[in-house]
């Protein structure tokens, strides 16, 4: 029986000829959930080889030296997804679960995580772009899946390193903003049903995101005050079941609506405690404010203000490239050109910052530097600086 000397997780066993295997318990596999090993042969001593021990030990739970897996990306994508459930929020899961399943995993899938390499990654990308012809965004997405399994890889001791870090990406432009003019938006809410105008000019006026707007509660609205809350939004799962989550920026905001606007949410009250008396049901206190119930317990699918969108732009004459979601960069747009400051804007629209407001919307926002341009003109036309405002 050969015989063996533990030190901690490690063993030694004689090979004969100074030879000396030492064994490192390194876990178990995430996949299999089998035992792993470090195992490295060396030559010398008994006290060398003692001392080699140690030195594996330490690399081994310092990460640098790594057991083998059997481990494919496809393991590995698909726990990472399971993983991120909870944590991710329900669209970006869905998003993320598709593409994996119909883009990264039929390409790259039977691939051993420990042999992935940047050019495997490069190729894939190219791949995906130049002859599947997907959009730049949609490959950043299917990287941003790569990279959170490779960085998880990584903990899990599978490999040493994160390739896709290292990738060539498909640069993106940015999307160009053409908000719908103030005409269209006017004579849109004038020709839409009572509920869809209502819902419109919330849309308009505050900027609210579809989702957003969907989740409005009679209990977030404060018709006196003449101010909303924005706390939740709705969502549309793959399997059609909707679901309340948190807003984009899990924040709930506070917003103040105008005069037109909540004399529009008290007509639509008054519309929607007439339908409820006429099937003999009250009115829910936390009722949403639009839905196909009379009692205001369900709300209608986010998809169903985008359908009565397309409809109504088609019957008022809109332009068909104007998205219900233009009306967010109407109210954005159209507040940066009366000069109210992006800060405000920010708060409104519920970005996490102003910068976020000022990298979509900059080229509309007015030039605030009219001083400084008459200035610069005086010099260069030799006369003296302008020194006051004018």
């Amino acid at each position: 029986m050969a015989h063996r000397s533990r030190y901690g997780s490690g063993s030694i066993r004689p090979k004969g000829d100074g030879r000396w295997e030492l064994r490192v318990s390194a876990g178990r596999d995430p996949a299999t959930s089998r035992s792993r090993y470090v195992s490295r042969t060396v030559r010398g001593s008994k006290r060398e080889a003692e001392a080699a021990l140690a030195g594996l030990l330490v690399g081994v739970t310092q990460g640098r030296d790594l057991p083998t897996t059997d481990a494919t990306v496809r393991d590995l994508v698909e726990q990472w997804l399971d993983l991120r459930r909870e944590t991710l929020s329900v669209t970006t899961y869905e998003a993320y679960l598709a593409k994996a399943r119909f883009r990264l995993l039929p390409a790259i899938g039977d691939v051993p995580v420990r042999k992935l390499g940047v050019r495997d990654i490069d190729a894939l990308y190219r791949t995906l772009s130049r002859d599947v012809g997907l959009a730049a965004s949609t490959v950043r997405q299917i990287h941003n899946i790569l990279t959170g399994s490779l960085d998880q890889a990584v903990r899990w001791g599978w490999r040493a390193d994160n390739p896709a870090k290292l990738a060539t990406l498909p640069s993106i432009r940015a999307a160009e903003v053409r908000p719908p003019s103030p005409a269209d938006v006017v004579a849109a809410i004038a020709m839409a049903d009572l509920e869809l105008a209502t819902f419109l000019r919330l849309a308009a006026s505050v900027g609210g995101r579809r989702g957003e707007v969907s989740a409005l509660r009679w209990t977030n609205v404060d018709l006196v005050a003449g101010e909303l809350v924005i706390a939740k939004a709705l969502v549309e799962k793959a399997d059609r079941t909707i679901i309340e989550k948190d807003t984009k920026t899990h924040q709930a905001r506070r917003v103040a609506i105008d005069a037109g606007t909540v004399a529009a949410l008290r007509a639509w009250r008054a519309e929607v405690e007439r339908r409820a008396d006429i099937v003999g049901v009250p009115l829910r206190t936390d009722g949403f404010l639009f839905g196909p119930t009379a009692d205001g317990s369900a709300p209608w699918r986010p998809f169903h203000w985008t359908s009565a969108w397309r409809r109504l732009r088609e019957k008022a004459g809109i332009d068909s490239t104007v998205r219900l979601h233009d009306l967010r960069h109407f109210a954005a747009t159209r507040l940066l050109d009366a000069g109210i400051p992006v800060k405000t804007v920010s708060g409104r629209l519920g970005h996490a910052r102003p910068a976020t407001t000022l990298n979509v919307y900059a080229h509309f926002i007015p030039a605030s530097d009219r001083l400084a341009a008459d200035t610069m003109g005086e010099i260069l036309s030799g006369g003296p600086p302008s020194t006051g405002a004018g």
